[in-house]
């Protein structure tokens, strides 16, 4: 697998490794940058691999599969 996850308000996709990793990132991206939730744009968040949404990082860090059942 090779995953990236989506920083919409950075126009930009970061490679991670894992779920683990995904979550990490993005609570340090929401914190580095001072966001509230109500800042982020849609499909921030969302862990793509090749492309397609198989994952999302809520604003707290959980990350839920694509079919809504919570991974971690």
């Amino acid at each position: 697998m090779m995953l990236k996850l989506r920083a919409k308000m950075d126009r930009q996709d970061v490679a991670v490794k894992d779920w683990s990793d995904a979550s990490v990132v993005f609570r340090d991206w929401i914190e580095k940058n001072g966001y509230g939730a109500s800042n982020l744009a849609k499909g921030a968040g969302d862990i793509l691999d090749m492309g397609k949404k198989v994952a999302h990082v809520s604003y707290n860090g959980r990350v839920w599969a694509a079919n809504g059942k919570e991974i971690i």
